[in-house]
């Protein structure tokens, strides 16, 4: 596309492009092909100094593809002191000009748990080769012949995807390391296109013609794109989005043009902030809903009830659809997160949270294809939540909002500084407990200040003051499995049928965001663990 913009490969975001490169053609044209035997001994060598941790080193024999090669120094997993103290084994290695990235990049990492570009059934010595023709290919490619030639390659990448356990997502992260201005990873393009994405992203020809629709609606360069999506996924890792279907859309417009969601459920006379469990939201429904009886109903208000008023919180974000379904208002929680008002205040509510709404809208169709769940309220999948960040950074923030919070260190001594009762030492063993075992049970009768140490507990061992990583769960009579684990749980849809949908509980939940942020720890504590739940 005429006028478009280069990047700067001196900026020090961009700093990392030369290096990639030049590793990229010395292993296509130095005949490293044929020498792959040597590769696997130089790798092996690493990892006897400890500068490769990954056992697919282990596994290697005389075989290897390129792409292998690259992914050792794009591990997310390690520290960048690590993976710049590999880049300098390979520019002496491999003879390279280009320098060090001064600072981690952002770029694709190769997954920890998949760091080879095969799986363990692949026969590397012959479905390697077709990585080493893709490598060879694209780099041989200008710019122009790489979209005029796209069926092509279409055709080489789809080969290439074939090989057990490699897939479109992490080829195309691989052509994104060697040829930056024209690649993209397969979810980074999705969410740059938004509405504009023409098809699923699931095959090569449909990959390479949303690269091309993208290279003609924009003069940005792709790497530039690629920070832009790196930086949504910051901020999206430490703060939960929530979809709340507003009453079908009923209540949509009311919420945006005053700044708030709310929940009804024949709660409008009870102030609900003045309750700080289930069991005490639950009481203070069925005292509002006297003669109730279907327990179904029961468990689905009161699980809505929870969720709206103790685990949506401050920094949230917030997706709301309007009646026709299909248009979405987004928006960031407030501080002073719960409050209650008069019944006959204006709008629909009386309890209430206090949403700061983007001016801006997304159609459905911005997040491509999903599964919307049917509950009233409910955390949204990392897809959506992916596809919203992205549309807000296009198209507007709620005002105020991603503004970076404050990290706020936190150890030992700022838990003896908080008046925890345990000396230095005793506290250093609890931490280094649950580092080694993961687990720790607090054991002594009520009110003796155990929930307040394990909340501390749990701040030092993740090295911050922090809420947004920890999950409270109690361990009371009727908290079930499904609600823990997993389990089909009542519900109904939009038009008041019964329905039971596949939901994951708590535990589940956690799990899912720790893995998606695996650099951080993330803490469960189980309040009421006693001899009714400790099986001998």
């Amino acid at each position: 596309m005429v006028g478009r913009r280069e990047v700067n490969v001196d900026r020090p975001e961009h700093s990392w492009i030369p290096f990639y490169r030049e590793l990229a053609e010395k292993l296509v044209n130095e005949g490293w092909r044929d020498r792959q035997g040597e590769l696997v001994g130089m790798l092996k060598e690493m990892r006897s100094r400890r500068l490769l941790v990954h056992p697919v080193v282990l596994s290697l024999e005389n075989h290897i593809d390129p792409f292998t090669v690259i992914a050792m120094i794009s591990r997310g997993e390690v520290s960048w002191d690590n993976t710049k103290a590999v880049m300098r084994a390979y520019k002496e290695q491999f003879r390279l000009v280009a320098g060090i990235p001064e600072v981690e990049p952002f770029i694709p990492y190769a997954r920890h748990d998949s760091a080879g570009y095969f799986g363990p059934d692949t026969k590397i010595d012959t479905e390697g080769t077709k990585l080493w023709d893709l490598l060879k290919t694209v780099l041989a490619l200008d710019a122009a012949a790489i979209f005029a030639n796209k069926d092509d390659l279409a055709q080489l990448i789809d080969v290439c995807t074939r090989i057990d356990q490699v897939g479109l997502m992490k080829l195309s992260g691989a052509l994104y390391w060697v040829r930056p201005h024209e690649f993209l990873r397969t979810d980074t393009l999705q969410v740059a296109l938004g509405d504009d994405l023409q098809h699923p992203v699931t095959l090569a020809t449909e990959y390479l013609e949303n690269l091309a629709n993208l290279r003609n609606r924009t003069t940005r360069p792709f790497p530039d794109i690629n920070i832009e999506e790196y930086q949504s996924r910051e901020t999206r890792s430490k703060n939960q989005m929530w979809l709340v279907r507003a009453r079908s859309g009923e209540w949509t417009d009311a919420f945006v043009e005053n700044g708030y969601i709310g929940i009804g459920y024949g709660m409008d006379e009870v102030d609900i902030s003045k309750a700080s469990t289930r069991t005490e939201i639950q009481e203070l429904y069925m005292a509002a809903h006297v003669g109730k009886r279907n327990s179904i109903s029961i468990g689905q208000d009161v699980g809505n009830i929870r969720r709206f008023l103790l685990d949506i919180t401050a920094g949230d974000y917030v997706v709301t659809p309007r009646s026709d379904g299909q248009t979405l208002h987004y928006g960031e929680i407030q501080d002073g997160t719960n409050y209650y008002v008069e019944s006959h205040d204006v709008g629909p509510c009386s309890n209430r949270k206090n949403v700061n709404w983007s001016d801006a809208t997304l159609h459905r169709r911005s997040i491509g294809s999903f599964h919307w769940p049917q509950m009233t309220i409910s955390k949204v999948n990392e897809s959506i939540k992916r596809a919203v960040f992205a549309h807000m950074l296009r198209s507007g923030l709620p005002k105020g909002s991603n503004a970076p919070r404050p990290i706020i260190p936190y150890g030992i001594a700022d838990m003896l500084s908080d008046g925890v009762f345990f000396e230095r030492d005793e506290l250093k063993r609890m931490r280094s407990r649950l580092v080694e075992k993961k687990n720790l049970i607090l054991q002594g009768p009520p009110g003796v200040g155990k929930t307040f140490l394990t909340r501390r507990l749990a701040y030092a061992l993740m090295g911050e003051q922090t809420d947004g990583r920890i999950r409270n769960v109690q361990f009371h009579q009727s908290y079930s499995y499904e609600e823990f684990v997993q389990g089909y749980r009542p519900d109904t849809n939009d038009q008041d049928q019964l329905i039971f949908e596949l939901q994951d509980g708590t535990f589940l939940g956690l799990c899912d965001e720790a893995r998606d942020n695996s650099d951080d720890r993330y803490v469960m504590v189980i309040d009421e663990i006693n001899g009714n739940y400790i099986r001998k």
